[in-house]
């Protein structure tokens, strides 16, 4: 489950969109080459995606999850 491998930080709001949402709106301009501003309605605001993505890097997360990837072969 994503909610167990991202840091937990209490935010002003409780989160209205899911983990899986939020990772979405952040790989999408990956996917389609374009500026991730210009996200799906049906994704959350970029804003909200950055400020969640640049709390999860800040964290170091991303970058424990790919170490984790690299030890395990999932990314060879």
């Amino acid at each position: 489950m994503l909610s167990d491998v991202l840091p937990k930080k209490k935010w002003a709001r409780p989160l209205e969109w899911s983990y899986r949402e939020l990772i979405d709106g952040r790989l999408y301009p990956c996917k389609n080459g374009f500026n991730g501003e210009d996200l799906p309605k049906d994704l959350p605001p970029s804003s909200t995606v950055y400020g969640h993505y640049n709390h999860w890097r800040k964290a170091g997360t991303i970058e424990k999850r790919m170490n984790r990837l690299h030890g395990q072969g999932g990314l060879d």
